[in-house]
């Protein structure tokens, strides 16, 4: 929060799962509600209210039954209150944020190697993305397409924590990365998080996407 202080963003939007893979939910719903973010819907979000099934083979992972023993129910309540996407028009430019895709908001995977073709025919000059915990930028026909990556648990550079800045009055988009202390991290949870949650933030990758931030 402090990057996008220091950065002048007026508004900021979250494009799901507050929770999941860490023990400290609470935290992160309280941050988002705090500077009043406009939250979408994730697919662990619904798996929390009880919108969709939890993935038993996953949720030694996921841990979204501890979590759900550990959210007080107001946070609950707020959360069904959101939706998987949000559409908007702002300075003529029409946006689409999604935590999936447009075509399952909740579940479908975007990677940045994926087939795009079909998003040209859509109806929005850009397409904010989450989920795959992946950032990229492509375009598609003339729709510019963004996933804005994870700020919890990237899965590229496991300790750059990625988000996007749109500036809507130009049409400037950028990712930017920004680096965390991941062993800390690793330290302070202990057991309390999987042996796979370990390996994505110990990842390390050659080719870093967006625009590294001082610290």
């Amino acid at each position: 929060m402090i990057f996008f202080v220091d950065a002048e963003v007026e508004k900021i939007f979250f494009l799901g799962d507050t929770v999941g893979y860490f023990p400290e939910p609470v935290n992160a719903i309280e941050l988002l509600l705090s500077v009043q973010a406009s939250c979408m819907l994730g697919n662990h979000d619904a798996m929390l209210i009880e919108r969709i099934e939890i993935d038993e083979r996953k949720d030694r992972v996921y841990q979204i039954r501890k979590t759900r023993d550990k959210s007080p129910c107001r946070y609950l309540q707020q959360m069904a209150t959101w939706l998987p996407y949000l559409q908007l028009q702002i300075d003529s430019k029409k946006i689409l944020m999604v935590h999936g895709s447009p075509w399952n908001p909740l579940n479908e995977y975007v990677y940045p190697d994926a087939d795009l073709k079909n998003f040209a025919r859509l109806p929005f000059d850009f397409i904010f993305m989450g989920h795959t915990h992946r950032p990229f930028i492509r375009k598609s026909g003339d729709v510019t397409l963004v996933n804005v990556g994870s700020c919890g648990l990237p899965r590229d550079q496991g300790n750059l924590a990625s988000c996007a800045i749109f500036d809507t009055e130009t049409g400037e988009r950028n990712i930017h990365r920004i680096p965390f202390n991941a062993e800390n991290l690793i330290k302070q949870y202990g057991n309390a998080i999987h042996s796979s949650v370990v390996s994505c933030l110990r990842r390390e990758s050659h080719q870093i996407v967006g625009k590294m931030v001082a610290r």
